[in-house]
């Protein structure tokens, strides 16, 4: 089992809110990297491969353990904080740093997810056309470089990362809503299999 890094959230400084709160963004940084991790080697190792591998299966699984347990630490340790005597700032952040947390979370929920598509392909041996694949694969490079400016945000509080990675979701939203209808549409002319045309939805929608 992996351990768990969480010298980031040191008791002492509860008592000095600013120290904390910075203790919990590097610890969420760190559980986001983690999280997105998980995801990358899902999808590009597994999804994309149109197979599934006991190895990764397994090293996921030690990584998701890793991530509930850092969700666990930062959220008692937000409680913790605001125990103490914290400014009206200071207080409002502490449910968004909360909400942050549960979102990361979720994040590694999707790479198992991910995992279980790969495994209906593999067990159904139904494959993705090239189109497809290509499509999942373009959607996936703008995902990525809205995570990597999610994550430069939590490293600097950057406007340009921060529009960037605003950007990057109003063009995933568009490219996922054209993309299910030229799903439909290949289905209808049949020249996607059934099983195939499903697994992509559902894969846009992870």
């Amino acid at each position: 089992e992996e351990p768990v890094n969480s010298f980031y959230l040191e008791p002492r400084l509860l008592d000095t809110p600013p120290a904390a709160i910075e203790q919990v963004i590097v610890s969420l940084r760190h559980m986001l990297q983690e999280a997105w991790s998980m995801v990358e080697k899902a999808t590009t190792q597994s999804f994309m491969k149109e197979k599934t591998d006991i190895a990764l299966t397994s090293h996921l699984a030690r990584r998701e353990q890793k991530v509930d347990k850092l969700q666990k630490k930062i959220t008692d340790y937000l409680v913790n904080l605001t125990c103490r005597k914290l400014t009206e700032h200071q207080a409002a952040l502490v449910p968004l740093l909360m909400h942050c947390t549960n979102d990361a979370e979720r994040i590694a929920d999707h790479a198992e997810n991910i995992l279980n598509l790969a495994k209906r392909i593999e067990t159904s041996r139904c494959t993705l056309s090239g189109e497809a694949m290509t499509e999942l694969e373009n959607t996936w490079k703008i995902l990525s470089d809205q995570a990597g400016n999610v994550v430069e945000c939590l490293n600097n509080i950057d406007n340009a990362s921060v529009k960037i990675a605003l950007n990057d979701e109003v063009e995933i939203n568009n490219l996922v809503a054209e993309l299910e209808a030229g799903n439909i549409k290949r289905l209808q002319q049949g020249s996607c299999e059934p099983e195939a045309g499903i697994i992509f939805i559902e894969m846009l929608g992870e």
